[in-house]
C-alpha cells in the first residue's frame, strides 16, 4: 500500500501557496534557503511572496519548470519527495530540495565574464554588455534605463552597493525598494567636468522626485556607493541612506530619519536595479561589481 499526498499545483507564473523549513519556522523574508534541505509543508493562508525569489530559486535548482511536488511514504516509513516537471516525475530523497548556499533574491555579480550580460540574472540586458570585468552601455546608447535583477529583493531593510568608476560625464545609479510602478529609493553618483556629487532620491507613486539628501567629494572618479533602506514597524521609523566611499577620502553618509511614512512605504515593492546614463557616447563609465543583501 502507498500513501500518497499532493501539493496544489502552482499555476504557470504564480507563487507556490506556502514552504516551511524543516523545523517549522517560517523563512525570514529573505527569499533564502542556508545550510538546511527544505521539508515541503504547504501552510493554509501562506503565501511565498513575502519571499519573492524562492519559485524561480526551486524551478532553477531542479533545473526546469516545476509543476507540482508530491511526497510519498513507503512501508518502511520513509519521506520521499516527487517533483513533477514537464517531462515526468524525479525523485528526491530524502524528501529534500537542493541546498540555497546564497541568497537568491539579491544582486551579486563582478562582470567578469565578456560579451553580453548574463540575461537570467539581470532585465535590460540589451542596454548593456561586459567588458573587462565591468557593466558599460551598449554601442551608442546613452542611458540604459534600469538593469533591474531578475529576483526580487523581499527583505523589509535590506541594503546594495555598487563598484563605480566615473570616465567622463555620467551618472551611475543604484535603486532599491523598486515597485512595479514608480516608487523607489535611488542613490546617485554624478560626475559633470572634474567635480562629483552624490545624492540620496525619493521617488513617490505618482513619479515626484524628492532630494532626501546631497553633497560633494570633489574630484574622486571611483568608488563604491551605498543604498539602503531601513523599516521598522515598531518605533514606525523608515530609514534611507547612501555611503559613498571614495578610495582616497574618508566615507560620506547620507540619512533621512524622518522624511518618509507608512504611508509612503506601502509604495515601495521589492525591486532591485542599477543604472548607467552618460552624456556622451565617447565616455565609457562603468560599474564594477554590484552585491546587495539584508540590513
Amino acid at each position: 500500500m502507498t500513501k500518497w499526498q499532493e501539493f496544489p499545483l502552482r499555476p504557470q507564473g504564480r507563487p507556490w501557496t506556502g514552504v516551511n523549513t524543516r523545523s517549522g519556522k517560517l523563512d525570514d523574508g529573505t527569499a533564502q534557503m542556508t545550510d538546511s534541505s527544505v521539508n515541503v509543508i504547504i501552510n493554509k493562508g501562506d503565501s511565498l511572496e513575502k519571499r519573492k525569489g524562492l519559485t524561480r530559486g526551486i524551478d532553477e535548482r531542479f533545473a526546469g519548470a516545476v509543476c507540482g511536488l508530491h511526497t510519498y511514504t513507503d512501508e518502511c516509513g520513509r519521506e520521499w519527495l516527487l517533483v513533477s516537471d514537464q517531462a515526468g516525475f524525479s525523485i528526491r530523497q530524502p524528501f529534500a530540495i537542493p541546498q540555497f548556499t546564497n541568497s537568491d533574491a539579491y544582486p551579486s555579480d563582478s562582470f567578469q565574464s565578456a560579451g553580453e550580460v548574463n540575461p537570467t540574472n539581470w532585465t535590460n540586458s540589451d542596454f548593456y554588455t561586459q567588458v573587462g570585468g565591468s557593466l558599460v552601455l551598449a554601442s551608442g546608447v546613452l542611458n540604459g534605463g534600469d538593469m533591474r535583477w531578475f529576483k526580487d529583493a523581499s527583505n523589509f531593510s535590506y541594503q546594495e552597493t555598487i563598484d563605480y568608476n566615473l570616465l567622463g560625464d555620467c551618472t551611475v545609479v543604484a535603486v532599491i525598494k523598486q515597485s512595479a510602478g514608480l516608487a523607489r529609493i535611488e542613490g546617485r553618483v554624478v560626475r559633470s567636468g572634474g567635480n562629483v556629487t552624490f545624492e540620496l532620491i525619493w521617488i513617490d507613486s505618482s513619479g515626484v522626485a524628492t532630494t532626501l539628501g546631497d553633497g560633494g567629494i570633489g574630484a574622486l572618479f571611483t568608488g563604491s556607493l551605498k543604498v539602503s533602506y531601513q523599516r521598522d514597524v515598531i518605533s514606525n521609523t523608515f530609514t534611507a541612506a547612501v555611503i559613498v566611499d571614495p578610495p582616497t577620502a574618508p566615507a560620506l553618509t547620507l540619512q533621512d530619519d524622518d522624511t518618509l511614512t507608512a504611508l509612503n512605504d506601502a509604495d515601495f515593492g521589492q525591486r532591485t536595479s542599477v543604472r548607467i546614463e552618460r552624456t556622451l557616447a565617447s565616455t565609457a563609465p562603468g560599474i564594477l561589481e554590484v552585491q546587495g543583501g539584508p540590513i
